[in-house]
């Protein structure tokens, strides 16, 4: 019985971190196959043999909460954002190409003054073979609500879909602001494996890594400045229910001068320290470099194994224009 709660908790505990550190978690996971880096520990593969495979397309529900929408805060706040697809190629070691990544933004095709994230991942050529042609998919579902006297995005659902060649994984969340509690449901190859309910404390909003992501780049945590640094508040996981955020002052871009050089255009560069509670990885830095409107052009996870950094560059970026 107790070998059932253990592997329950896993099971969350894998899927809370998709909810907090999807982006760096799926750039370094896509590219290290476990046929060839079996030794490496926290980073987890499965591969069921029930060949039984769950659509990946999410079924975002709409959740109501006590805060009245605002329109024209709604608008203003994802008007950069809207038809913005950012496409990118992921490296690993000597590999290019090993992997592409694309993430996007639009309007909620269901939902009124809702919007739609999304992040798709898969891998390519030999890396693709080696991995079962491992794909990732994280899309949330945003509304803008005023949180603590500001106007952000928070997320209202999110779904996290990794589906190989043999194997399918999907873990979904709803959060309802309005009875303070949100749920979880995790599947393996179209099976329901796990469920949990659990509460949300009064006048917490949580971020995942795609609202952080925008809120960021719409400075919805504050004005983004050299040397200034956020936390972030997410679901808790292991006793950790918050992580930060710095933008790197000029000592730390100098140190990164032979990387930054190769983007003329590079204003910013974040970084993220990953803690291995969280990232459920090797403990090390992230590291993104953006241009002066915050739109991100390059980033790679520092040693996140033996072996070297994972890197991905902007292949083909499409911005939409705010219209006036």
């Amino acid at each position: 019985m107790r070998d059932k709660r253990d592997k329950n908790k896993n099971k969350i505990n894998q899927s809370l971190r998709s909810f907090i550190a999807g982006g760096v978690i799926a750039l370094v996971n896509l590219v290290l196959p476990k046929k060839v880096f079996s030794a490496i520990p926290k980073i987890i593969f499965e591969n069921n043999r029930d060949q039984t495979v769950e659509t990946a397309k999410p079924e975002l529900k709409f959740i109501k909460h006590p805060n009245k929408i605002n329109v024209e805060a709604s608008e203003k706040l994802a008007a950069k954002f809207i038809d913005e697809v950012l496409e990118y190629d992921i490296s690993f070691m000597w590999i290019k190409k090993a992997a592409e990544g694309k993430v996007s933004f639009k309007r909620s095709p269901d939902r009124p003054n809702c919007f739609i994230a999304t992040v798709e991942a898969k891998t390519t050529g030999l890396i693709g073979v080696f991995t079962s042609h491992r794909e990732e998919y994280f899309t949330t579902e945003l509304e803008v609500m005023e949180v603590q006297g500001n106007y952000r995005f928070v997320p209202l659902s999110f779904d996290h879909v990794t589906h190989k060649t043999s194997s399918h994984y999907r873990a979904m969340y709803t959060f309802d602001y309005a009875k303070r509690i949100y749920n979880i449901k995790v599947l393996r190859n179209g099976r329901l494996r796990s469920v949990q309910n659990r509460k949300i404390r009064e006048d917490v909003y949580f971020d995942d890594f795609l609202s952080t992501f925008y809120n960021f780049r719409a400075q919805c945590y504050g004005q983004v400045s050299k040397d200034w640094s956020f936390k972030v508040r997410t679901i808790p996981i292991k006793g950790v229910e918050n992580f930060e955020v710095k933008v790197a002052n000029d000592s730390e871009m100098q140190e990164e001068s032979n990387w930054i050089s190769q983007y003329p255009n590079a204003k910013w560069m974040v970084i993220l320290t990953i803690n291995q509670k969280i990232f459920g990885i090797k403990a090390g830095t992230a590291k993104l470099l953006g241009t002066e409107d915050l739109i991100p052009i390059a980033g790679y996870v520092k040693e996140v194994i033996t072996f070297g950094d994972v890197e991905a560059t902007l292949v083909k970026p499409f911005v939409a224009k705010c219209k006036s």
